[in-house]
């Protein structure tokens, strides 16, 4: 699965909480490289449904949100989705004055490339 961001400032609050960075200081610490992805303009809403999820079962770090999350990719997946949009969880929303929604989108390869994969 890749994990993508569709704002510089998303992918960098992503990389910061994924890391567990916490102190204001931290961030000039690291040293990352962020890679710019174009979406195909073509990609319907059947191959990146936006998440149908309350925000508190997006965001939660409970086990019925997880489960949730997980049964929404089985259904997806089923559905012949190739991703999925959803609010990122580095922000918090309410104080994000960005332009445009905060997203992260979730890309998954079928298993059946496996096999086509050079190793």
């Amino acid at each position: 699965m890749h994990v993508l961001a569709n704002t510089p400032t998303v992918a960098w609050a992503e990389s910061i909480r994924h890391q567990e960075i916490k102190e204001p200081a931290d961030p000039a610490s690291v040293s990352a490289a962020l890679w710019t992805v174009l979406i195909p303009d073509h990609w319907s809403d059947q191959d990146l449904q936006p998440v149908n999820l309350s925000t508190e079962l997006v965001l939660g770090t409970t086990p019925q949100a997880a489960d949730a999350r997980l049964a929404l990719v089985d259904q997806l997946n089923a559905q012949g989705a190739q991703g999925l949009l959803a609010p990122t969880a580095a922000l918090h929303h309410s104080d994000t004055a960005l332009p445009i929604p905060t997203q992260v989108i979730l890309i998954w390869c079928a298993a059946g490339l496996l096999p086509l994969v050079r190793r």
